[in-house]
């Protein structure tokens, strides 16, 4: 069969591939964003043809009118080879959440640890030292299974429609790990882990173990198989001693793993005399409150438009993604992560998008345009918001603020009995505290009781890697109450009221 040539910018990579072979197969380990997992759905994997022709179907052009590309774009997805190409890809690098707080040392002999938080997005992990409590070394990348879809149901779906594909997904996220803890060992020789700690939620803790995902695939979205659980380095693949152990914390249920349970060590709800809330905002939106006596918790499907997908002109939080939004003598202006050229909205910056249309009486308390004549709004050159997109905003804050009035009457604490409200997770630094707050999740909350944490799972992996044993998660384990939000009668009309923003 004939070959095909795909030179690949600004990489400088050439590769080789049947004639007819998919762009999405060619480019699987490009770190080009599938966040339908390839599928058509999302139209986000876009590429730019420099030489050479494509041909693209109906549905191909009507992807690109959407998102406002010119005949130079295609996606990755709906294109297939059928001649010598260059093309190239749009990169920037990724602000990916870490966390640089040193723990206590504990003064005893050199020793070292590394905790790594497996996010379904990034995995980030941290060489420490335990002596010293300092951090001496930091890797992170991106999740290698975004490939197969950017948010965890379609991980899912890849994973129970073939063994071999969980399997795929599985040696993918530990040749990650392991790459990581490789390059931060190389960076500081000698200082080998005597263990090693993970923290992630359900789906990440059952992809990494090779646990069959079947049963967070329906009804009633339930695993037996929440324990923590221990590896040796060899059965993992890992270059390391088989004295050093490789633990991976334990679920609090079913879509509430480990990394909640680590965000309640950093935000130390579990010692507080007074009530806390933390809230995780990521595409399955996560959220605990509570004291020392008692903690509840619950999860709802949020979407990952707080991550910039499944939004027209959506990005990561990487270099050029608007993270800020004002209106400025009659026109928008915006300020881009890594002050690059605007490329594309990520959360945060929809966040600001929708809050100055909603200033602005571009659009009403409903999230419709108050000028029928208005089309998408243009936000920067080539970076459009549709009505689709508020739309899709309004659907991931209704869901995180029905799970919040939710978890505050089935727990019986009241908005004004919280003294701190920790937000952690996709939108991280770049979050507006009081724009959030305007449109409509926890509103009532002053300002100054909110502290935005840009990775609790990391920093209380962290702080788990002070002790031996899982004693302390133990304890917190049996004070937490899991509030079934998904068989709440008042889900239904909690979720219609927060659909809207709030209004005088």
């Amino acid at each position: 069969m004939k070959q095909c040539l795909l030179h690949i910018e600004p990489l400088g990579v050439t590769l080789s591939a049947d004639r007819g072979t998919s762009l999405y197969e060619v480019l699987k380990n490009c770190h080009l964003e599938f966040p339908c997992g390839g599928k058509g759905l999302c139209g986000n994997c876009k590429v730019r043809i420099l030489s050479g022709q494509v041909e693209k179907t109906e549905v191909h052009r009507a992807f690109l009118e959407r998102k406002h590309l010119s005949s130079e774009w295609c996606l990755a997805c709906l294109t297939v080879l059928t001649e010598d190409l260059t093309i190239e890809i749009p990169e920037g690098a990724m602000d990916i959440q870490t966390d640089e707080s040193e723990i206590t040392g504990n003064g005893g002999k050199e020793e070292y640890a590394v905790a790594v938080d497996v996010g379904s997005t990034t995995v980030v992990s941290q060489l420490v030292a335990l002596h010293t409590g300092k951090v001496l070394a930091t890797c992170s990348g991106i999740n290698p299974q975004t490939t197969y879809g950017a948010d965890i149901i379609s991980r899912i779906a890849f994973a129970v429609s073939d063994k071999h594909q969980a399997a795929l997904l599985r040696d993918l996220l530990r040749e990650e790990i392991g790459k990581q803890i490789a390059q931060m060992l190389r960076e500081c020789p000698g200082c080998i882990p005597s263990r090693i700690r993970l923290v992630g939620n359900t789906v990440m803790h059952h992809l990494f173990a090779g646990y069959d995902v079947r049963p967070l695939s329906a009804a009633p979205f339930q695993s037996p198989l929440n324990d923590g659980y221990r590896y040796l380095p060899s059965e993992l693949g890992w270059d390391l001693p088989d004295r050093c152990s490789v633990e991976f914390l334990p679920n609090i249920s079913h879509f509430i793993g480990s990394d909640i349970l680590a965000g309640i060590k950093a935000c130390g709800m579990a010692d507080s005399d007074e009530y806390v809330l933390l809230i995780d905002l990521g595409t399955n939106g996560e959220m605990v409150a509570g004291n020392w006596q008692k903690l509840w918790c619950t999860s709802t499907a949020a979407g990952p438009a707080f991550e910039g997908i499944n939004i027209s002109c959506g990005m990561r939080a990487s270099d050029g993604a608007i993270s800020g939004v004002e209106f400025e003598d009659g026109k928008f202006v915006v300020t881009t992560i890594g002050g690059e050229p605007p490329k594309g909205l990520c959360g945060s910056g929809l966040v600001e998008a929708v809050d100055c249309l909603l200033q602005q009486g571009f659009i009403d308390f409903t999230g419709m345009t108050t000028d029928e004549k208005a089309g998408d709004f243009q936000l920067a050159d080539g970076v459009f918001l549709t009505l689709a997109d508020i739309r899709e905003f309004q659907l991931a804050k209704a869901a995180i603020a029905t799970g919040i009035s939710f978890l505050l009457k089935y727990s019986g604490i009241r908005m004004e009995d919280l003294t701190r409200v920790y937000v952690t997770g996709g939108l991280g630094n770049h979050l507006n505290v009081d724009k959030i707050k305007r449109l409509g999740l926890l509103s009532q909350v002053p300002s100054d009781r909110f502290q935005v944490l840009p990775n609790a799972a990391l920093w209380g992996c962290k702080l788990s890697l002070a002790g031996r044993d899982t004693a302390g998660w133990k304890d917190i384990l049996q004070r937490l109450v899991y509030c079934p939000l998904e068989t709440a009668a008042e889900f239904q009309d909690l979720y219609c009221e927060h659909l809207f923003f709030p209004y005088e």
